[in-house]
């Protein structure tokens, strides 16, 4: 099985130089193709994080 993650080369900015929050979206078309037919593990998840280390947990900013 083959596991891996992937980062926008730049941060998104989710608030104007005003403070107000900004509008996000995104669409993605991908197929995963399983290597087994009978099993049903593959899957594909989208996060937001304040940082691109996920070896340590972050805190999240008040």
């Amino acid at each position: 099985m083959k596991a891996g993650h992937a980062f926008h080369p730049a941060p998104l900015r989710f608030k104007s130089h005003a403070g107000e929050t900004l509008s996000f979206s995104t669409t993605f078309v991908f197929a995963i193709v399983p290597q087994y037919s009978n099993f049903s593990a593959n899957g594909m998840a989208f996060l937001v994080s304040p940082t691109i280390n996920l070896s340590t947990p972050s805190r999240p900013s008040t």
